[in-house]
């Protein structure tokens, strides 16, 4: 089914004037990697796995920009980026507490890695345990939720049989109609519903990315959790999921409680949706692809964060304080200082903005940074 190609680009390169160097055809997916490029080029870091036309499969690697791959074998550049993200997946899970939102799509695959039970040496491995946890999720989920939907109804009768609706058996007129409301159990789950349906478009959009002995594992996942569905719930669709649909408002505010959201998470991934959060926008991009990455600026605040938080004992992270400018003797605004790391001692207090970048002499240290150090 056509051949195995591997790419190796740097963070920062434009991805897709690297696809054209390759003479890769990428057609069917210029939208989507238009974007995911433009991203990569705001430092990212990760993989992207596609076939084209002709089933070649394409395995793209984003490396950071602490690993050089010039004149070096692809095994080396293979190995070293497998070190550097089960250092960041640890690094994700030990500081969880920190609640950061460039983290949360792969705070599963950290917390799995945390138990010990595997190290990723390969994105193959890696993108496999990324599937099969979410579907492995939503199987327990699913196990464990209600299957039945509690409606209440209201109607009017001759005979009293249920609760009184007092409401409007004042307001009515004719006293023979008695007002009330009856509960009724229906076997029905919206969100199982919809999970039946993202499943579907799973199958038939992302899964042909994989190679085959991994897209059996997950097509027998895929099937056990429609079973269980069809069998425990009484739905099932031939319809695939559409992704505008899916983020819509009234999809996302069925899923109430913070379990629910999680599932929605869950769902997001397995419709190829690559998050990127900035600041407080999120980004959702759909690639239809298998696409992983995450933000090596976000890992290296961690990373020094961490290892501050091993020598001092008072280290903060990300603590903000609003302050007031005073811009004449009648105006002034408040505006906010987030340092990256606050360092307090008994008699100083060290302000860190962490960087990621690399300096060859002093004068690359931009000036921007110097000034928003100097706000702090």
């Amino acid at each position: 089914m056509g051949e195995i190609k591997e790419i190796f680009i740097s963070e920062n390169e434009r991805l897709l004037d690297r696809l054209i160097d390759e003479g890769v055809d990428f057609r069917e997916k210029e939208k989507e990697l238009k974007e995911i490029s433009n991203k990569i080029y705001n430092n990212q870091v990760g993989y992207i796995q596609f076939r084209d036309k002709k089933g070649n499969l394409y395995k793209v690697y984003v490396l950071p920009k602490i690993i050089k791959k010039d004149e070096k074998d692809e095994s080396i550049l293979k190995k070293e980026f497998a070190n550097y993200l089960n250092i960041a997946l640890n690094l994700v899970e030990k500081h969880k507490e920190l609640k950061i939102r460039e983290f949360e799509h792969i705070e599963s695959l950290a917390n799995y890695l945390n138990k010990g039970q595997t190290s990723f040496d390969s994105f193959e491995s890696l993108i496999y345990k990324k599937y099969e946890i979410v579907l492995e999720k939503l199987f327990e989920y699913f196990k464990r939720h209600n299957p039945y939907t509690i409606k209440e109804e209201a109607y009017f009768s001759q005979t009293l049989k249920h609760k009184l609706d007092l409401i409007k058996n004042i307001k009515e007129i004719d006293k023979s109609r008695i007002h009330q409301k009856k509960k009724e159990k229906l076997i029905y789950s919206e969100i199982a519903y919809i999970t039946y349906k993202v499943l579907n478009y799973f199958e038939s959009e992302i899964l042909i990315n994989f190679e085959k002995e991994i897209k059996s594992k997950l097509q027998d996942k895929i099937l056990r959790l429609k079973n269980l569905i069809k069998k425990k719930y009484k739905e099932y669709s031939t319809e695939k999921a559409k992704i505008r649909e899916i983020l819509s408002n009234n999809v996302k505010k069925l899923f109430k409680t913070h379990k629910d959201r999680k599932i929605y998470s869950y769902l997001l991934t397995l419709l190829g949706l690559e998050m990127f959060a900035e600041g407080e926008k999120v980004d959702y991009i759909s690639t239809n692809a298998i696409t992983f990455f995450i933000s090596p600026e976000k890992i290296y605040e961690v990373f020094v964060y961490d290892y501050l938080e091993s020598i001092f004992k008072d280290v903060s992270f990300q603590q903000s304080k609003t302050y007031c400018l005073k811009l004449n003797d009648k105006e002034k605004i408040e505006t906010e200082s987030i340092p990256d790391i606050i360092i307090q001692t008994k008699n100083k207090i060290f302000l860190i903005d962490t960087k990621w970048k690399i300096l060859d002499t002093i004068k690359d240290i931009s000036n921007d940074d110097i000034l928003k150090l100097e706000r702090d």
